[in-house]
């Protein structure tokens, strides 16, 4: 038990020391190398996502003003609908669309 016992009469230290200076190094060099290609991936990947939104927002824009135009053609068509003749145009233009 003598031959793990400290000298000053704490816990024994661990056999593996510390980490070598060239470890560190090859640490240092992977750090240097991975941070600016995980930056240029998240930078890419935000701009994808910002486009692909801006895509459906004006995706969105153009169905609505679609939507519109037909709701009016369809108000157009018919008319104030006081005569048979009103309701017919309106039942023909809905047909249609």
């Amino acid at each position: 038990m003598d031959q793990f016992a400290s000298p000053n009469g704490q816990a024994p230290l661990g056999n593996g020391g510390s980490p070598s200076p060239r470890h560190i190094i090859r640490l240092g060099r992977m750090t240097k190398i991975g941070l600016p290609i995980i930056a240029v991936l998240g930078i890419g990947y935000g701009i994808t996502a910002l486009r692909n939104a801006q895509q459906h927002i004006q995706r969105e824009s153009m169905l609505e003003e679609e939507r519109l135009r037909r709701n009016a053609q369809l108000m157009d068509a018919y008319g104030d609908k006081t005569s048979l003749d009103d309701m017919q145009r309106a039942f023909e233009q809905y047909r249609k669309n």
